[in-house]
């Protein structure tokens, strides 16, 4: 599982979509993790937006934070 979580990024911007494996869409984001001194950027998912048309695909870490598996997103 990756760690998707909203939570843990900064500088969050919506760069398009991505068709999911059950045929629905999701955004697709351009990041930062906010622990990164680098400030490095980061194209993915945000788990709260997966959650909304793919339940299965997040699940709920003991830390609080959502977590998405790649497989039951992408195939």
């Amino acid at each position: 599982a990756m760690m998707c979580d909203a939570r843990m990024k900064k500088n969050i911007k919506k760069v398009g979509k991505i068709k999911m494996k059950n045929g629905k869409t999701t955004g697709l984001y351009e990041f930062s993790y906010k622990s990164s001194k680098k400030n490095k950027t980061h194209l993915g998912v945000i788990a709260q937006d997966v959650e909304r048309n793919n339940p299965k695909a997040v699940k709920k870490g003991k830390n609080g934070l959502k977590y998405v598996y790649p497989q039951e997103v992408f195939g």
